[in-house]
């Protein structure tokens, strides 16, 4: 079973359009979505998620988004790039406001993942480093036990030791989880260190599929 399948996604804003946009993600896989700035990759994230209107689909182990929106998105975990939390909050007061949007929100799930990565819910969001606050974003999105990981430009704005601490995170996360994730860069030493495929896009089109 394919963990992701995006059906003939488009998008208009303006004078952009993203057009029919079509590839899968398969289980237990890494997928690299791949772009140039403006090419489009946020707004298919945001149309896999339903957060956007837009045109054709997308199914999560076989579950329409359109469909079961909520069935679908407790089975996937979003994270996107930057880190935008008030800088003298504690990490567990975080995840304690955070856990209000899951009904399923596991504690002693996220506190696993807190621990595998090293990570203090004592600490204040000031005091970690960019690398540190990514593998905190995925642990509160795979808090509710997601098999299917959506991000969108985690290594934005990384130093490139921050990204070899991505790329080895999500390597694990596969390895050990049976985690599927889909990522969107434009960097392409991030794909040559983890992706299994890649999807390139070029002006709202795709236009490559390496699978």
């Amino acid at each position: 079973m394919n963990a992701l399948e995006v059906k003939n996604i488009s998008k208009s804003y303006g004078r952009f359009t993203l057009k029919c946009a079509d590839f899968t993600v398969g289980e237990g896989r890494v997928a690299g979505l791949i772009g140039a700035n403006g090419a489009g990759k946020t707004t298919i994230i945001k149309s896999i998620l339903n957060i956007i209107p837009h045109d054709g689909d997308a199914e999560i182990f076989g579950i329409s988004v359109k469909e079961n929106e909520i069935a679908a998105k407790k089975l996937c975990g979003y994270a996107g790039g930057g880190f935008r939390f008030y800088g003298e909050r504690r990490l567990k007061q975080i995840a304690y406001a955070m856990r209000g949007f899951y009904g399923d929100f596991g504690s002693d799930k996220f506190r696993e993942y807190m621990d595998r990565f090293g990570l203090d819910e004592n600490k204040r969001v000031k005091e970690l480093s960019d690398g540190m606050k990514m593998k905190f974003s995925v642990a509160l999105a795979l808090s509710h036990g997601a098999k299917l990981l959506i991000l969108d430009e985690p290594t934005r704005g990384l130093d490139p030791l921050s990204r070899e601490e991505f790329c080895d995170t999500v390597s694990e996360l596969v390895k050990h989880d049976a985690v599927s994730v889909l990522f969107s860069t434009h960097v392409t030493s991030d794909l040559s260190r983890i992706a299994d495929d890649v999807i390139m896009l070029s002006g709202g089109e795709v236009l490559l599929c390496f699978l």
